[in-house]
C-alpha cells in the first residue's frame, strides 16, 4: 500500500459563533472555528473538524507549519490501494 500526501494551506479565524469552510481555490481554504485560540483548542478542532468534512481518520492530518499562527500548512496522508 503507497502512501500519499495531499497539502492544504488555510487560514483559520478562532472564536468565531459557528464553524465554516470555503474553498478559495483547489488547495486554500478559509475555515472559521468556535475554539479560541489558546491551549491548543482551535488546532484540535480544525484537525477534527477536516477529518469529519473528508472522511478520514484525524491522524491522518498534521499541521506541517503555523502551529500558533493563523496561517497553516496541512499534510493529509491518503492511502491508495494500488
Amino acid at each position: 500500500m503507497k502512501k500519499k500526501y495531499q497539502y492544504l494551506n488555510i487560514k483559520v479565524t478562532p472564536q468565531t459563533r459557528k464553524q465554516t469552510i470555503s474553498q478559495v481555490s483547489p488547495n486554500h481554504l478559509k475555515i472559521k472555528l468556535k475554539s479560541p485560540a489558546k491551549n491548543n483548542q482551535a488546532n484540535e478542532e480544525l484537525i477534527k473538524l477536516l477529518a469529519k468534512h473528508l472522511n478520514i481518520k484525524k491522524s491522518q492530518i498534521t499541521i506541517v507549519a503555523g502551529k500558533t499562527n493563523r496561517e497553516k500548512l496541512i499534510k493529509i496522508k491518503i492511502n491508495n490501494f494500488t
